[in-house]
């Protein structure tokens, strides 16, 4: 340091700063910063673990404060309208679409995250092979899940009461009880990575830039709040305003899709079905249909935006359905 020049760290050591003189400094800063002239000491430098602790420390005391909490919340709310997150979920869209070998990048490392590790993989192994040896066990254990219910006859219904406020109040966890997460996905397509060959199919089809173009395709873009069931639909087409459902050849999937369709009807969605049997020509089953569908009042008056919010008169009857629950 220069001599007869004042060491700022020195000089408020162990002392509080004013309200005043903070402020002043702060403005000074953000100035320096905005030109180019100012930059932290600690950049490009690893955290030494006593700051951590220090910086953890503080951020503990610091959200202890309901006030401080609350003013937060509400400097964030006020920062994020909705023309302010559109804005910023168009710049994103943007960026992965003139940079696609960042959004490789991004995926691969998601997939290094959250893939299964050996010791994981081991324990589901030892898990499967337990048994099969002893199918007494699976057995046993059965018969006293179905003696609980059965003692219990409003446990099955309070549990789903519980689970259905939670995924309300948290889409991002419902996504991954279901399984949307890149640990359980197998393939890999321009528009994501799917669990079947069904949407691979699909998916591969609709990333081709001439279909693309017309249909503008998303791959599980939001959830929908309906009366009966909270799907996430497969593919939502943008440019068309309709969701295409993807369906599989288990019997099981035929009953999901029935039940699906009947909801979709009564809600008044344009929804197109693709099953195995018709990925073989998705030009006529697919496209045509979509460009159909979407010249008739359905697809027209259709607005997403109306179903991605839960209803509050549902949800107010849910909270207090949970909390008589919890109260009991």
């Amino acid at each position: 340091m220069k001599k007869g020049r004042l060491d700022i760290s020195k000089f408020w050591l162990n002392k509080k700063q004013p309200e005043s003189t903070r402020k002043k400094r702060s403005k000074a800063i953000k100035k320096l910063w905005k030109e180019g002239k100012w930059k932290p000491w600690n950049i490009n430098q690893p955290l030494t673990k006593q700051h951590k602790q220090k910086l953890q420390a503080s951020n503990i005391l610091k959200w202890k404060n309901p006030e401080l909490r609350k003013l937060m919340s509400q400097v964030k709310r006020a920062y994020w309208t909705k023309a302010r997150e559109k804005e910023q979920g168009r710049r994103i869209k943007q960026f992965w679409h003139e940079n696609p070998e960042k959004l490789e990048s991004m995926r691969q490392k998601i997939m290094l995250k959250y893939r299964t590790s050996d010791w994981e993989k081991e324990i589901g192994k030892a898990v499967r092979e337990y048994y099969r040896l002893n199918p007494e066990a699976r057995m046993m254990m059965g018969k006293k899940q179905r003696e609980l219910y059965k003692n219990h006859p409003t446990m099955r219904r309070e549990r789903q009461a519980v689970a259905d406020l939670y995924y309300a109040t948290h889409p991002d966890e419902r996504r991954h009880f279901f399984g949307y997460k890149a640990k359980k996905t197998r393939y890999k397509t321009a528009l994501g990575y799917v669990k079947s060959r069904i949407e691979k199919a699909v998916l591969d089809y609709l990333s081709k830039p001439e279909i693309y173009k017309i249909l503008l395709p998303e791959y599980e873009p939001f959830t929908l709040y309906l009366d009966r069931t909270k799907p996430i639909p497969d593919v939502y087409l943008r440019k068309l305003n309709i969701i295409i459902e993807i369906y599989g050849g288990h019997p099981k999937a035929w009953q999901r899709k029935v039940k699906k369709n009947r909801d979709y009807r009564k809600a008044r969605i344009p929804v197109i079905s693709i099953t195995p049997s018709e990925t073989w020509n998705l030009d006529r089953y697919l496209l045509r249909e979509a460009i159909r569908m979407s010249k008739t009042p359905l697809a027209k008056n259709f607005n997403p935006e109306k179903f991605m919010k839960p209803k509050p008169d549902w949800l107010h009857d849910l909270r207090k359905q949970v909390s008589d629950i919890r109260e009991g």
